[in-house]
């Protein structure tokens, strides 16, 4: 269950995602983003309009971005028998579904995962376009960067891994394409800040679909809390890995004990096969033969769970994590509050931690601003500065469950669970009456 980030060559992007093996039961492409009008697209995704798009052209064929001298470069350094620089014409964002949840799908039938699989995608493609959407403009000799909230992706769904294993996923290929707010023109997107919200993007991606699964009745348990991973219950880990070929595959390529940022390169670089075109009919009886083998039974969904999220619990989440982070002695920012409460998915949405952490307290927090400073943190806590939380709830703080610093990364082959700094994990809330200033609790 991961989101994975890769750039993109006009011929690889305009060959490769409308041909793969897709379920009847969903659309198979679609265009997002408040970049679509000004391209003149939308809906399914035509390939024509596609490579054009890719190769910095209109949707018609006029040209949007003149590349006549990154292509002289490329032939250059070919006929000079050397490396010619890339072409990059996007960034292919997948995000991929629990091993669970695309065997009860696509094995056992329940389709409304699909569904609640790409709602999910689109969640994550929304705060994506908000927050990540950024133009670097050239004025006066200086460079700096706008966010301009808007991106033109096309989205593609499919539901097999490489090996043909049942694998709900999704394609979004974001176009490397912004238009500057000043003039209109059209220029490349800078990339760098989407990479750096890998993480997040895929913990919002985790925490939208846990949320959607358990409102259509199944349960689900954490695999590993620090990034947010989870699946479904009913299914052993021994019958989950008779359907998972791929990570077999990338575990005998570089180790079961390798670290996720080297498994996802194998992932992307060297275990990459070319799928085979298998009859659907074929596919389905052969997933069936393995469920039999791997003795699956469907899970049958219980009662839903509809409740809203409580406002004591999500700003009881939000002032745990800020306790975490004031204990690291850093500065922080918004993202690292997210971060750490939904290593707990499925509880909160992220509409409702937006609000939670516009409306907290704390001065830590700036409203229109990502990053805290470290010298408010250091003037709040000289002045004795207090937080008072809703009544009858006191906070707990631990790192992995075990109150103590943890420096290792969790052990996971998820290809997103890239290596970074620890930020600990929030668990234990406790119904007492408490106030806590940033650093620790101080009881009444």
């Amino acid at each position: 269950m991961v989101v994975s980030l890769i750039n993109v060559s006009p011929s690889h992007a305009s060959h490769y995602y409308a041909s793969q093996n897709v379920s009847s039961q969903m659309q198979v492409s679609h265009w997002s983003g408040k970049l679509l009008q000004p391209l003149g697209v939308g809906g399914s995704v035509n390939h024509f309009e596609l490579e054009n798009l890719l190769n910095g052209r209109g949707a018609a064929g006029e040209i949007l971005i003149d590349k006549l001298r990154l292509h002289q470069q490329q032939l250059n350094a070919r006929d000079a028998n050397k490396t010619p620089p890339t072409e990059r014409a996007g960034i292919d964002v997948t995000a991929s579904a629990p091993k669970s949840v695309s065997i009860q799908a696509l094995i056992f039938g329940d389709h409304r995962l699909e569904a609640a699989q790409q709602q999910a995608n689109a969640r994550m493609l929304e705060v994506l376009e908000d927050r990540y959407a950024i133009a670097c403009l050239r004025e006066g000799g200086k460079r700096r960067k706008v966010r301009t909230g808007e991106l033109a992706i096309a989205s593609f769904h499919h539901d097999t891994s490489r090996s043909l294993d049942p694998q709900l996923h999704t394609h979004n290929v974001i176009l490397n394409l912004q238009r500057r707010p000043d003039n209109g023109r059209w220029q490349s997107l800078d990339n760098a800040e989407i990479y750096q919200a890998k993480m997040l993007l895929g913990q919002i991606y985790r925490n939208e679909l846990a949320l959607q699964v358990q409102a259509l009745g199944y349960r689900i348990y954490v695999t590993d809390q620090r990034h947010g991973l989870w699946d479904l219950e009913g299914f052993s880990d021994h019958q989950l890995k008779a359907f998972s070929t791929r990570s077999q595959q990338i575990e005998a390529a570089v180790g079961v004990n390798a670290s996720s940022k080297t498994k996802e390169w194998a992932a992307t670089r060297v275990t990459r096969s070319r799928k085979h075109d298998v009859p659907r009919s074929d596919l389905l009886k052969h997933w069936h033969e393995q469920a039999i083998v791997a003795q699956m039974l469907q899970i049958t969904p219980i009662h839903p769970l509809m409740a809203q999220t409580s406002q004591e619990l999500v700003q009881t989440l939000v002032a745990q994590s800020l306790t975490v982070l004031a204990e690291q002695g850093s500065d922080f920012r918004r993202e690292e509050i997210e971060r750490l409460v939904l290593q707990q998915p499925g509880q909160v949405s992220f509409a409702d931690l937006q609000q939670a952490i516009n409306h907290h307290p704390t001065p830590l927090i700036r409203k229109n601003d990502h990053d805290f400073s470290r010298n408010e943190r250091q003037d709040y806590r000289s002045e004795g500065g207090e937080l008072t939380l809703p009544t009858d709830v006191a906070i707990t703080t631990s790192r992995h469950g075990t109150g103590s610093p943890s420096t290792e990364g969790g052990g996971t082959d998820n290809s997103d669970a890239a290596e970074v700094s620890d930020l600990g994990s929030v668990t234990g809330v406790t119904l007492e009456t408490d106030r806590w200033a940033a650093g620790g609790l101080i009881p009444i």
